[in-house]
């Protein structure tokens, strides 16, 4: 049987021997931002302390995404297997032929409360992997919107100079 916790120890202490450094949580003042309305208005020293900004919130994110996604790969594994491992017992014993995978979930869950909670740790990752993963998206975004300031600055700086 696979056990969701041993992967996951597994998976941690092979990614500690690889000795990669983490990204740090980056010093936050606040839990909300205002991404300037006018980039155009920043000082080149505060658009590169926004970019860096940003660029540290993508990095710290985006690991944060590689750790949830490998805890949900052992826990989706685990119950998908615990699922069909029952949901055998449960066609050998039911009128219907085919039943869908969620009408197969549903009745094994019904059965065998003890799976109930995998599948919700399972979606709680679920659910904050959609969090993360739009997250990442943002800091992408704010990133290469000023990265694109920059870059016209530089352009101008190149013509008219």
């Amino acid at each position: 049987m696979i056990n969701s916790e041993d992967i996951i120890k597994a998976t941690t202490k092979s990614m500690e021997r690889l000795r990669l450094p983490t990204p740090a949580r980056p010093r936050i003042d606040a839990a909300e931002y205002t991404f300037p309305e006018d980039p155009e208005a920043l000082s080149i020293t505060e658009l590169g302390s926004q970019m860096l900004h940003f660029n540290a919130l993508l990095g710290h994110t985006q690991w944060r995404l590689g750790q949830l996604e490998s805890k949900l790969i052992a826990i989706a594994k685990e119950y998908q297997i615990r699922i069909q491992q029952h949901g055998l017992e449960w066609k050998a014993q039911a009128e219907v032929k085919r039943p869908s995978q969620e009408v197969l979930e549903a009745a094994v869950l019904a059965s065998h409360t003890e799976l109930m909670p995998l599948c919700q740790k399972k979606t709680e990752l679920e659910a904050i992997q959609v969090q993360l993963e739009s997250h990442v998206k943002i800091y992408e975004r704010a990133w290469a919107a000023l990265s694109r300031e920059l870059a016209r600055r530089e352009m101008e700086n190149r013509a008219g100079g």
